[in-house]
């Protein structure tokens, strides 16, 4: 029984790990396609950067609210790990809010 157990767990392992994989492929088709981040994304970004706190602190007096901006700010970090871009793209964004 323990075996099997195993086995089932390492097959949703596998699993899990592959569509991690295929899915960092379609966020990165949707916001770098031609392997570079395309103005329309650059706009997306770094609208998203800004509404998900990338820059600032979540916390807040609030618990609540401090809850609400950590879980904005996830988002933000999860998009940013699956298309695989570097800190120093992520700056760029920071600089092409101030142009909008």
């Amino acid at each position: 029984m323990g075996a099997l157990l195993d086995q089932a767990q390492a097959l949703a392992r596998n699993l899990l790990r592959k569509r991690a994989v295929v899915l960092g492929l379609h966020y990165r088709r949707l916001f770098t396609p031609d392997a570079g981040v395309d103005r329309d994304a650059e706009i997306v970004l770094a609208d998203l950067r800004e509404f998900c706190r990338y820059s600032r602190t979540s916390f807040t007096p609030d618990p609540y609210l401090t809850a609400r901006n950590e879980g904005r700010r996830d988002v933000f970090l999860r998009i940013v790990g699956l298309i695989e871009l570097d800190p120093a793209q992520v700056r760029q964004f920071m600089e092409l809010e101030d142009d909008l």
